[in-house]
């Protein structure tokens, strides 16, 4: 995986896992991230719930910021849950000097 994908992954939360791919968990959603040659850094979205279930995937473009990742994960999280479309997974902390 590229380092660099690498890092931002980590910084995320993300877990190393046997292959060349990293995993979170949001709930009941898993995030499991893979490189592609072509298309960058692909996300697998699946969701398993007691009724019903979800299992697709979106990608990031090589050379994406931080920022670009954590979009694309609260996109997949708000097509699983429509009903949660203001919960946000992260939370950009305010620098904030004082005077």
């Amino acid at each position: 995986m590229d380092p660099d994908f690498r890092g931002q992954l980590q910084s995320l939360g993300y877990a190393d896992t046997d292959y060349d791919s990293m995993i979170f968990h949001f709930g009941d959603v898993e995030f499991v991230a893979v490189p592609h040659p072509f298309r960058g850094l692909v996300l697998l979205v699946t969701y398993v719930g007691s009724r019903s279930g979800a299992h697709f995937e979106t990608s990031v473009p090589r050379g994406a910021d931080l920022e670009t990742i954590v979009e694309a994960m609260q996109a997949a999280y708000r097509t699983v849950h429509p009903d949660k479309a203001n919960l946000l997974l992260f939370h950009k902390d305010l620098d904030r000097k004082e005077a």
